[in-house]
């Protein structure tokens, strides 16, 4: 019988997270060049990480949802997910991880998004560490 190691397994998956960030920051630079434009390398990637960090906490593991979260982030607000229309989709477990983001659009408004982005804190990507 095979048996892996827990630190095989650990270094296993900082190598995919590696991969996966190195792919969130190309997609960032390309999908939204304004939001990324006058941030460092370090300071993008070190965002980068927290924002999945978040984005895992709502249960997601899916690259797909992974990213989609992170570009939310981003895009939006670092702390769009505050609002709380959004919060309450995003926090719904029993919506399968693939569907959430699809209900996400079906079930907010404009004005949910503008809240967001109105409500957000300026601090929000300080508080990274």
């Amino acid at each position: 019988m095979l048996k892996i190691r827990r630190d095989t397994i650990e270094q296993l998956r900082n190598e995919s997270d590696h991969r996966l960030i190195g792919r969130i920051a190309r997609h960032l630079r390309q999908a939204h060049p304004d939001q990324v434009k006058d941030c460092p390398e370090d300071i993008l990637l070190s965002r980068i990480r927290y924002a999945l960090s978040h984005a895992r906490s709502y249960g997601f593991k899916l690259d797909y949802s992974l990213m989609t979260f992170v570009s939310l982030m981003f895009a939006v607000a670092p702390d769009f997910d505050r609002e709380p229309a959004i919060q309450e989709i995003l926090s719904d477990e029993r919506i399968p991880e693939t569907y959430r983001f699809d209900v996400l659009v079906e079930q907010t408004s404009e004005e949910h998004w503008a809240s967001a982005v109105r409500n957000t804190n300026p601090q929000a990507w300080d508080i990274e560490s």
